[in-house]
């Protein structure tokens, strides 16, 4: 999660190809989770994770996966909030400018 940049695409290149097992395959999802490397796709990660749940996975690997998967749900939901807010902030930069334009 701490690695720069150029370690993330180094662990992509070395991870991106399944053997199908378990553990490759939480690898591959969870790096395609985690941006700043050519991989990176939190969609194609969330279906992983799933499928991966899907075939009851052993016990630690079905808990990283749930674990994983919880953490993208808090970061979408958030980037929801924080578009909301965004639209909502320019909804009042309109307002005072509405405003500011009709004052004498």
């Amino acid at each position: 999660m701490n690695a720069r940049p150029e370690r993330r695409e180094a662990l992509w290149r070395a991870t991106r190809n399944s053997d199908g097992s378990q553990d490759n395959e939480l690898r591959i999802a969870l790096m395609q989770s985690l941006p700043d490397h050519s991989g990176y796709d939190p969609a194609a990660a969330r279906r992983r994770l799933q499928n991966l749940l899907a075939h009851e996975p052993q016990a630690d690997v079905a808990g990283i996966a749930r674990l994983r998967l919880a953490e993208l749900k808090t970061a979408d939901a958030c980037s929801d909030e924080q578009t909301l807010l965004r639209q909502r902030l320019a909804k009042m930069v309109e307002i005072e400018r509405t405003l500011y334009r009709k004052q004498p």
